[in-house]
């Protein structure tokens, strides 16, 4: 009975051994897997930073649209007032850069040669 006593004794030890050194692997593999979860959660949290970067110069760039959007109707409609009133009025016209060099001249039959093609952008005298 000792004897029998004995072999169960040993057969329990090399349980509890076979059981530390499972249970070691297993933590041993727990932390590779916590240690490789890790990597695609910072990325994840660099996706996150760069998609609300990303948003906000969408607004910004979205505002910006905006305003040149509006820019340009009130550009588009000076342009509008201003061709109104040089057709509605009876006066030659000529446009000159700072160098005075003629540009447009948009009624040209009264605004001698400066207003013929040839002439744009010729020095004035």
């Amino acid at each position: 009975m000792e004897a029998e006593v004995e072999l169960y004794r040993q057969r329990l030890q090399a349980t509890i051994e076979e059981y530390e050194s499972s249970r070691e692997e297993m933590q041993a593999s727990n932390e590779e897997l916590q240690s490789a979860n890790e990597e695609p959660r910072s990325t994840m949290e660099e996706l996150k930073t760069s998609k609300e970067e990303l948003q906000s110069m969408n607004e910004e760039l979205a505002t910006v649209s905006q305003e040149n959007r509006h820019r340009v109707d009130e550009l588009s409609q000076l342009s509008h007032d201003l061709q109104n009133l040089l057709a509605s009025t009876d006066i030659a016209t000529l446009f000159l850069t700072i160098q005075d060099r003629a540009v447009h001249a948009p009624d040209r039959k009264n605004c001698s040669t400066f207003a013929t093609p040839t002439g744009v952008g010729r020095l004035r005298i």
